[in-house]
């Protein structure tokens, strides 16, 4: 039988609230949420849409948490919750018409979280690259991430390979960070993705 995990975290991701394992609250052994729909995640690895229906008066899921959802000990999708049911909803019955609304807590994809993030005035030149010891574009995306990714996500150099594809500078203040990252792909021959992955870690690299 296959073991589901959902674990439920503070909006900056850095406490743990609940986990869940097949429905059941691992510090209470009580049923807080009946089920799920599967996660739809595209590749290579961005998360798009996860539901759970849970028992919120128990469960206490609040808006914006880091929701991570497991299989078999392995993490399938992670992301921010952007619908949940009233606090004091303790589910539903098997009649209740508006059964969606008081159980749906909808998770986006952690690259929401991207779009989110709101790039600051930081003027990526030929100096500033240059300190930054290149100007291949996946450095100017670790950069960017670095200073403007939203804080439950993480950002590590090495998820952010070499791309052959370089700028001189590099300027779109007040633009979310999913904009620039977008951009900066774009100028890779052969196109490159980013994607947060279903552990919460930014990914910029080169099309194969």
């Amino acid at each position: 039988m296959s073991t589901w995990t959902v674990t439920i975290s503070d909006p900056l991701n850095e406490t743990v609230l609940a986990t869940v394992e097949n429905g059941i609250d691992t510090s209470t052994d009580r049923v807080v949420m009946r089920g799920f729909d599967p996660p739809i995640v595209a590749p290579p690895g961005a998360g798009k849409s996860l539901n759970l229906y849970v028992k919120q008066s128990e469960l206490e899921v609040p808006p914006r948490a880091i929701v991570q959802f497991s299989l078999d000990g392995t993490a399938v999708f992670w992301g921010p919750a952007v619908v949940v049911p009233p606090a004091d909803s303790p589910g539903a019955g098997p009649r209740d018409r508006d059964r969606d609304a008081l159980e749906r807590v909808t998770v986006l994809g952690g690259e929401q979280l991207l779009k989110d993030s709101v790039v600051g005035p930081r003027l990526l030149d030929r100096a500033a690259l240059f300190a930054l010891g290149g100007n291949d574009v996946s450095t100017i995306a670790l950069e960017l991430c670095e200073l403007y990714a939203h804080p439950a996500l993480t950002v590590d150099y090495l998820n952010f390979p070499a791309t052959t594809a370089t700028l001189n500078i590099f300027y779109r203040p007040y633009s979310t960070l999913d904009d620039c990252l977008r951009v900066l792909a774009e100028t890779v021959p052969g196109g490159a993705s980013y994607w947060v992955d279903a552990t919460g870690a930014v990914h910029f690299q080169a099309n194969e």
